[in-house]
């Protein structure tokens, strides 16, 4: 696919984290700050994308540009901006969003490179200035680590939120140089970061799985990719899986290739270990079903082919009026050796 020369009206969807917002400051670094970014989660990027394309139609013969990137869609959304009669582009880094790529010919799906490099590769009139900047970003969101302030940059995305990170880029000529007060925002962030995966460290449940693998599971709603590298690190886990009760996610990080092998390790019933985890994330989608601020999750793992049920507990619950039901207590109950908590 041709590089797309933005014109003054295009319009970008792009992911609500750290790849995902420096793609909105390359697009806005082009055709300028007032120009039209919407951040999505994945729960709501269909929902903006197709509300943004009805307005379109109904409300002008104009069609701009629309950009997707670091995002997947629905099949049914990814149809309605292939009927979209303007100039679109979906650029995205995810092996679950190849399909996109094979069906349409708007997209392009390369592992090899985070969103943001994407956008700094096929959207003309990016600054080269931006270049050091999309390099770090890349190198951060893909884990490669090979420039030590590309954690940093996440950091201080943390601790400024999106606005001020947008604002704080878009006007230095090197984004990847710290200024003083840059330094002391960093010190904070760095120092809430680490009180946070202590904590997290004290509380997370392992099991052991066949094969000697082990897994760490834990309730944890904010820098799950710093937590969970870390914590993969100190406690020699092959994976963890992260809960997010608060926005109703979960998080997975692996040593490499782990989670395939995994696959065949962890079961619940006849159902898949991604097959359950979709199935948890489905329930704890279910808002309208919450009637309090509690939640609460169970956890099946096989081990050595015997069911091990564990739940864990945290102190609030969560009902759901469909068929999967959970139930907790302050406090978690071990039933099972091959499961431990870390004190």
């Amino acid at each position: 696919m041709n590089t797309m020369k933005l014109k003054p009206n295009a319009i970008m969807f792009t992911h609500n984290d750290l790849d995902g917002i420096v793609c909105g400051i390359l697009f806005q670094s082009v055709i300028g700050y007032g120009a039209e970014v919407n951040y999505c989660g994945y729960y709501n990027v269909d929902e903006k994308i197709i509300k943004v394309l009805d307005h379109i139609e109904r409300r002008t013969n104009e069609h701009p540009q629309i950009i997707i990137s670091d995002l997947g869609i629905k099949p049914e959304t990814a149809e309605c901006v292939d009927r979209y009669e303007g100039e679109k582009i979906l650029l995205d880094h995810h092996k679950t969003n190849r399909w996109i790529q094979e069906k349409y010919d708007c997209a392009i799906i390369d592992e090899e490179a985070s969103g943001t490099l994407l956008v700094f590769d096929y959207i003309e009139g990016i600054p080269d200035r931006f270049r050091d900047f999309a390099i770090r970003v890349d190198d951060y969101d893909r884990w490669v680590h090979a420039y030590p302030d590309s954690k940093r940059l996440k950091c201080l995305f943390y601790v400024l939120g999106i606005e001020r990170f947008v604002d704080r880029c878009l006007n230095l000529t090197n984004p990847i140089i710290f200024t003083e007060s840059d330094e002391l925002l960093l010190e904070l962030g760095e120092e809430a970061i680490e009180r946070y995966i202590h904590i997290l460290e004290k509380g997370i449940v392992i099991y052991e799985l066949t094969g000697d693998k082990q897994l760490g599971v834990v309730f944890a709603d904010r820098y799950q990719s710093e937590a969970g590298h870390e914590l993969l690190n100190r406690l020699n886990l092959d994976a963890i899986i992260m809960i997010d009760a608060n926005n109703r996610k979960i998080s997975m990080r692996s040593k490499p290739h782990t989670w395939a092998k995994l696959q065949n390790v962890l079961v619940v019933g006849d159902i898949k270990t991604l097959q359950w985890l979709n199935l948890i994330t489905k329930v704890l989608s279910y808002s309208d079903s919450i009637k309090t601020t509690k939640i609460q999750s169970s956890f099946c793992v096989i081990v050595d082919n015997q069911i091990t049920l564990d739940r864990l507990h945290k102190r609030f619950v969560f009902r759901s009026n469909c068929k999967v039901r959970f139930s907790s207590r302050r406090g978690y109950r071990i039933n099972s050796s091959n499961s431990r908590r870390i004190s």
